[in-house]
């Protein structure tokens, strides 16, 4: 919590109460210590981000406007967090790294980079390796192992173009092992009778479908690539809903 503290006070007060809302000692007023913290004493002085930290974490790097609708946020995703984080990770790209990883496991961005691209998602390196679930431990400098893959995770959204025109955009298709994503894009454009391409943004895959077909598009992925309804999401504004 200190991190949510220091950089939102007034958040961290709404979420934790004033007695823990405080802003904590600055270094210089700390006696110096005597030696260095080993990095056991340094572990034991962290713990893994809250829902909250990791949320602020997030929308800081992403979309700072949504950090004062957390609290709105965490209390309708309760119980839900991993979903919630997952359908972020897929809309707007891998989580910050907490600093509780970097201590215990000697984890750096370079290896979080390496961890995704071999198919494993920014929450599941975040919160996998904090609750040790889906990694094998790791010594500081050797490679991390995968013991579990990424679960397909489609988020559909839309955005609007000039002239009162809508596009639908289509987001973590290939996480999904049957799904080729040209095929994906041929069977769109059938569907809904105008044009669909797959574009690569900012290193992620997307369908973009000319109109607004989104709950339809949802609707049509579950059925014909026989996706569950819950690994597909629909995108309202910033809150994920699954398909209907």
């Amino acid at each position: 919590m200190p991190a949510l503290i220091r950089e939102h006070p007034a958040l961290a007060q709404q979420l934790y109460g004033s007695q823990e809302a405080t802003v904590p000692k600055s270094d210089s007023d700390d006696p110096a210590p005597t030696a260095s913290k080993t990095v056991s004493e340094e572990t034991q002085s962290l713990e893994p981000w809250t829902p909250a930290e990791r949320l602020t974490a997030f929308y800081n790097k992403y979309d700072p406007t949504k950090i004062p609708s957390i609290p709105t946020i965490l209390t309708k995703y309760s119980g839900k967090e991993d979903a919630l984080f997952t359908a972020l990770t897929v809309k707007y790209g891998d989580e910050p790294l907490d600093p509780y990883l970097k201590v215990k496991y000697g984890i750096v961005e370079e290896d979080d980079e390496e961890v995704v691209s071999e198919g494993v998602s920014g929450l599941k390196l975040a919160q996998g390796l904090a609750t040790k679930k889906v990694f094998a431990g790791k010594a500081r400098g050797a490679s991390v192992k995968s013991v579990e893959k990424t679960c397909t995770r489609i988020v559909i959204s839309k955005s609007k173009l000039q002239k009162k025109k809508w596009q639908t955009i289509v987001i973590g298709l290939e996480t999904s092992t049957t799904i080729k994503l040209k095929e994906a894009s041929q069977a769109f454009r059938k569907r809904f009778a105008g044009s669909s391409s797959v574009k690569d943004v900012a290193g992620r895959k997307e369908v973009i479908i000319q109109g607004d077909h989104v709950e339809e598009c949802g609707r049509f992925i579950v059925e014909k690539f026989k996706v569950k309804k819950e690994e597909v999401w629909i995108d309202e504004d910033g809150e994920f809903v699954n398909v209907c």
